[in-house]
Order: structure tokens, then C-alpha cells, then sequence
């Protein structure tokens, strides 16, 4: 019992402050400034309209017309992302990148941006991940001095009624299993910081623990298998939200690296895993495409990438998280190769958030 009250508090006072960037006067030593080129952001663009509801179409059912309808959405996310990461790089052009993202995040917060009904499963599916970036992207500045605290205020009590409308995105059995839950559980972490909620904390380390559970000795998740030519994008898929609902949780004292699968949760699996089985499934089936043959004997899917043809390297952010905690040597040739690795879905530039320099290329 009094294990437990500790607990709380201890989470309830590391809510208030945390970091996810790095200090811009230590970037990683193989960061590709030219290569991140497109990443700066040099003045305040004025935020696009909000809108309150996702009616997408699904992305393998129209994927034209799901394009065009999320792009909106996707542009405002992705501008926020590289915004506030302005504000980590100290960029001296762009002094005012803080107040900027705040503004950003302001003008959604007053049009109770994506918090309206949303009946289309793909919808619900973008507003979730929606809801973790903004959150991400809000850390970044939260603690800036001199930002408005009555704008601060209303952005806060946004992403409050986001979070409770994303809590459980899953539109069926297979989506309260699989990567989706594991991203809703992000999404949950992610804002349970912000907020201080406690609630939304532990749904996200249930997310994980769930995928724990989910997952075979091999680290194959079975839900993902069943993706058939896009089972290898979907393992690093529900990789990417596990990695970081682990390191976020591990800045809040919690450490779910090293937790095994929880049989007391009575779901399918097989024999002790971990999310380093999972990790060194991905890793190898990276280093040799052929590896996935033993688990998957149906071609995968081609995806742009300089470090593999199967999973884009947007898609790969996990990546500088599991290297700065674990100093995994295989991947230190893909970071090197693949720097700054960049996704708005995590949050913006990984490899100026959670980088480290102590990397040999």
C-alpha cells in the first residue's frame, strides 16, 4: 500500500516536468544539418482553419480519396512538429518559435479542433495518432518562460477533451489488440503527461504490457502476421509506439524495458518475450530481408527507404530512442546513414529530441 501511494506521488511530481529535447548546442555529431534542411522552419506561418470531424475513407479501401481528405490534417501536424522543434534547435532566425507552436496549438484549441463525432473507423484511427503528435509536440515548449498562460490554458483543456475522446480509439476485437491499441496507448501516455492524469499514464503502460502479451517467444506479434505482404511494415509499425511509450515512461521512473510478458493477463502468446525480441526481429529482418522469410513466406511489400525496401525511414524513429538508452550496435549503421530521422507522428525530429552524438560513422 504504501509502495503504491509512493508510486503516486513520485508520478504525479515528474509529471510537471519533462524533457523529450535535447539542447540544440549538442547535437548529435552525425546530424546531417544539410540533410535536416527542410526540417527548419525560419518564420511564423499562419495556421490553417481548424476542422472538428474525420469522415475519412479507408486507406487500402480509397486510398486517392483518403489522401486528399487527411491531407489538411496531416499539414497542420507535420508544421507543428517542425515548429516547435525550431524552438529545440534555439534557431537564432526564428527567436519566436515557442510562442509560435503556441499559437499554432491555440488556434485548434478555440475551434475544439477533431473532437467532434467522427463515425468512419479510418477516422478515428487519424485521430489518435492526431492526439499524440499534438501532445508530443506541446512538451517541447510547455516550459518555455514568457509563453501566454491563458493561451496556455485553453490549449491545455483542448488536449484534455481530445484526450478523453481518443481514450479508446479501437473500432473492433482485432484494433483493442494489435498496432492501434499500441498507438492509442501513446497517444494516452503522451497526454496523461501533459495533463498530469494518472489514468491516462497507466492506460499507456497497459498498452504496452498488452502488447507483451500479444507477443510470441520470437517476438512475432500474431495480429500483425496476419498482414500478410505487410507484416514487416506492420512489426516495426507497432514497434515505433512501444519504444517510445517505454522511454517515456522511463523519464517517469517507470522501466517497462525490462518487463516480460504478463501471463496473469490470460491473452495469447507463447513463453517469456520482451520488446528487445521484437526490436531484434525488426533489426535483423532490416540487416537481411531474407530473415522474415522464417516467420512470413509471402513477399513483402515495397516502401521507399535508404535503409530498407520494406519500411520507409520516416518509420524508423524508434530507432534513436532504443540506440541513446541501449547503444545497440547494429543500428548505428542505419542512423548514420538515415540522420535526422523525422516522423510528426513522434513527435517531430528524433534525432534532435533524443539523439546522441557518442555514434561512429
Amino acid at each position: 500500500m504504501l509502495k503504491s501511494i509512493v508510486r503516486t506521488l513520485v508520478l504525479s511530481l515528474l509529471f510537471l516536468r519533462v524533457s523529450i529535447c535535447n539542447s540544440a548546442e549538442v547535437y548529435p555529431a552525425s546530424y546531417n544539418l544539410a540533410a535536416a534542411s527542410s526540417l527548419f522552419i525560419d518564420q511564423c506561418p499562419s495556421p490553417p482553419a481548424a476542422f472538428a470531424r474525420l469522415d475519412l475513407p479507408g486507406y487500402y479501401e480509397n486510398y486517392d480519396e483518403w489522401n486528399r481528405q487527411v491531407k489538411p490534417l496531416y499539414s497542420y501536424l507535420d508544421s507543428l512538429a517542425r515548429i516547435t522543434d525550431s524552438y529545440g534547435r534555439q534557431n537564432q532566425r526564428f527567436s519566436e518559435a515557442a510562442p509560435c507552436g503556441l499559437d499554432w496549438l491555440h488556434a485548434w484549441a478555440k475551434g475544439d479542433a477533431l473532437t467532434g463525432y467522427t463515425k468512419s473507423r479510418q477516422g478515428r484511427y487519424e485521430r489518435k495518432w492526431a492526439s499524440g503528435s499534438i501532445a508530443l509536440s506541446y512538451l517541447k515548449i510547455r516550459d518555455q518562460s514568457g509563453l501566454d498562460g491563458e493561451k496556455k490554458k485553453v490549449v491545455e483543456q483542448w488536449i484534455s477533451r481530445l484526450a478523453d475522446v481518443v481514450a479508446d480509439s479501437s473500432t473492433g476485437e482485432t484494433s483493442r489488440r494489435n498496432n492501434h491499441a499500441y498507438w492509442n496507448g501513446l497517444a494516452n501516455m503522451a497526454n496523461g503527461i501533459v495533463l498530469s492524469r494518472k489514468d491516462l499514464f497507466e492506460s499507456g503502460v497497459a498498452a504496452y504490457r498488452l502488447a507483451l502479451s500479444e507477443m510470441r517467444s520470437d517476438g512475432v506479434l500474431p495480429l500483425e502476421l496476419e498482414r500478410k505482404e505487410h507484416a514487416l511494415h506492420y512489426h516495426n509499425f507497432a514497434l515505433s509506439p512501444l519504444v517510445f511509450i517505454a522511454e517515456l515512461a522511463a523519464r517517469q521512473g517507470t522501466d517497462l524495458y525490462r518487463e516480460k510478458k504478463r501471463p496473469d493477463l490470460g491473452l495469447s502468446g507463447d513463453g517469456a518475450t520482451d520488446i528487445h525480441k521484437l526490436a531484434d526481429l525488426v533489426i535483423r529482418s532490416l540487416e537481411d530481408p531474407q530473415h522474415f522469410k522464417k516467420f512470413s513466406s509471402i513477399p513483402q511489400a515495397t516502401r521507399k527507404g535508404k535503409i530498407s525496401n520494406h519500411i520507409s525511414d520516416s518509420e524508423l524513429t524508434w530507432m534513436e530512442l532504443y540506440y541513446a538508452r541501449f547503444k545497440e550496435p547494429r543500428l548505428a549503421r542505419f542512423l548514420c546513414r538515415s540522420r535526422p530521422l523525422y516522423n510528426w507522428r513522434t513527435g517531430g525530429d528524433a534525432t534532435l529530441a533524443w539523439g546522441v552524438k557518442d555514434i561512429s560513422c
